[in-house]
């Protein structure tokens, strides 16, 4: 039986009430819900919330700093740096904030990564020119240069069979 998390907490704050103990809370919990039951922590952590005089089912807030940088006016100042493509002149937030705003509120994702050339080693830059080179060829060349390209592919083996003890004695 599948249940969510405030059903199951409804059925700790029942039990606790009725002086039940919190493993036998999970006990029963574990019987009924099986795999999506709480875990054994969470059922002893709200049955202790419970006898504390607690009585709501939902999780208490935590304040951090994504709650109080995530706001509409923050949303559009990065929204409006992104486009602007000066990003890494927004100071105030920290990265992941303006992670989870680029992602989840304004719905952005990475798409393509430019390498830069002046990061390249010496044998990397003669690759890449090599390679723009060959793009370059088949552009104005197109079928006529892939037609020049032979591929071969050949493997060869040495097979013997070993001889025994046996045989290798006569």
């Amino acid at each position: 039986m599948e249940a969510g998390k405030e059903e199951q907490r409804g059925v700790v704050r029942f039990l606790t009430a009725e002086g039940v103990g919190g493993r036998e809370i999970y006990c029963r919990m574990s019987a009924v819900y099986s795999e999506h039951s709480m875990s054994c922590y969470h059922v002893l952590e709200w049955h202790k919330r419970f006898r504390e005089g607690c009585v709501s089912l939902q999780d208490v807030a935590r304040p951090g700093e994504a709650h109080r940088a995530i706001i509409p006016a923050v949303i559009a100042e990065v929204d409006g740096l992104i486009w602007g493509n000066r990003l890494r002149c927004l100071v105030g937030i920290n990265h992941g904030s303006v992670h989870v705003i680029a992602t989840k509120h304004l719905h952005y994702r990475k798409i393509y990564s430019q390498g830069v050339p002046h990061q390249l080693t010496e044998e990397q830059k003669q690759t890449m020119t090599a390679s723009l080179g060959h793009l370059q060829r088949y552009h104005g060349e197109e079928y006529a240069f892939l037609s020049g390209i032979v591929i071969g592919d050949e493997l060869w083996c040495h097979h013997f069979e070993v001889e025994s003890k046996w045989q290798s004695q006569q």
